[in-house]
């Protein structure tokens, strides 16, 4: 039993993370670069890569210490899993909508980096 509700309070946690990450991303644009923000460039070569960059300066990339060194701005670990419904979601919004300028969304795959995972908490 004390299994499933942590695994509850997991589930509930991502979901949680997700929405305030959505939020923040959302109101950090403001409306005069709005038209920039939806315009990713080179989205299609750059997913395949792991990193999506916008026009104004924010970035999209997969995890790697070396992301996080050369991060400029605020940085946010997004922890992702691909079996997560809410995760794959977020993801196809952030890449839609691009990111705000001076903020870079670090990629962690939730299930290989348990000790990544660790230390965040």
């Amino acid at each position: 039993m004390n299994k499933r509700i942590l695994a509850i309070v997991i589930a509930l946690a991502v979901v949680v993370i997700g929405a305030v990450a959505a939020i923040s991303i959302g109101t950090a644009q403001s409306p005069d670069n709005s038209a920039d923000s939806s315009s990713l460039s080179g989205s299609s070569d750059s997913a395949s890569t792991g990193s999506v960059e916008n026009d104004g300066g924010g970035a999209y990339v997969d995890y790697s210490p070396a992301a996080i060194a050369d991060a400029e701005g605020r940085i946010f670990l997004f922890f992702h899993a691909p079996w997560c419904p809410q995760c794959v979601s977020m993801e196809g919004d952030i890449e839609a909508e691009g990111v705000p300028s001076g903020v870079t969304i670090v990629k962690v795959d939730y299930d290989s980096n348990q000790d990544l995972r660790a230390q965040s908490a």
